[in-house]
């Protein structure tokens, strides 16, 4: 009988506002130091109707340090580093000072505010709206810029309801291109990370 109360209970408790979704997760997030884990990524490239799969492991560092390194394409490297963004695929490598690039300083700042559960701040910073959902277990954040002409103009993220923490994000742009990041696996948290993990001159 009390299991039935409970469960009575539960199911009749009332969802989470926006505003209180937004700082349960900053709160849940404000103890996270490091995270790694595996990650998936789908790119879709609007104009030619297709979508790119590729997969890595990710290290961040809640200093302001981010490395994504891909098995598949291996070889690939998304690098952040305070102001210094470092993009390499294939054997071309680019390098972004953030400081002068509002483009690259947008994208930078939503990747680490996400893990960092930062929601509001991805949302300021591009004077956007937020608009938000509870989806099959997930806390889902809809951030909208206000200037749709701008590079990257749309970020969707989600957090797992059960721990609070980042479980993807989709970054979309001014062409109708779209990233998807997922975390796969169990990710670990809190442990200390090899500072040559971003080290800013990327080994060819």
């Amino acid at each position: 009988m009390l299991a039935v109360l409970l469960l009575t209970f539960a199911l009749a408790a009332p969802a989470m506002t926006k505003e209180q979704a937004i700082k349960a997760v900053a709160q849940a997030n404000s103890t996270l130091s490091t995270l790694e884990s595996d990650f998936a990524q789908e790119k879709l490239i609007k104009m030619m109707n297709r979508t790119v799969p590729s997969a890595g492991r990710l290290y961040f560092d809640r200093t302001g340090k981010l490395n994504m390194t891909y098995s598949t394409p291996e070889g690939n490297v998304i690098l952040i580093n305070g102001d210094d963004f470092i993009v390499r695929n294939g054997k071309r490598t680019n390098r972004f000072d953030t400081r002068k690039n509002d483009g690259m300083r947008l994208l930078r700042n939503a990747l680490l505010n996400s893990f960092k559960g930062d929601v509001q701040a991805i949302a300021d910073e591009n004077s956007a709206q937020i608009s938000y959902s509870q989806q099959d277990g997930l806390h889902v954040f809809t951030v909208t810029a206000a200037d749709k002409r701008q590079l990257y103009n749309g970020f969707i993220i989600r957090y797992d309801s059960r721990t609070m923490r980042l479980s993807s994000l989709t970054i979309t742009e001014a062409t109708g291109n779209s990233t998807d990041y997922t975390l796969t696996g169990e990710p670990r948290l809190n442990h200390s990370l090899d500072n040559g993990l971003f080290n800013v001159k990327l080994k060819p």
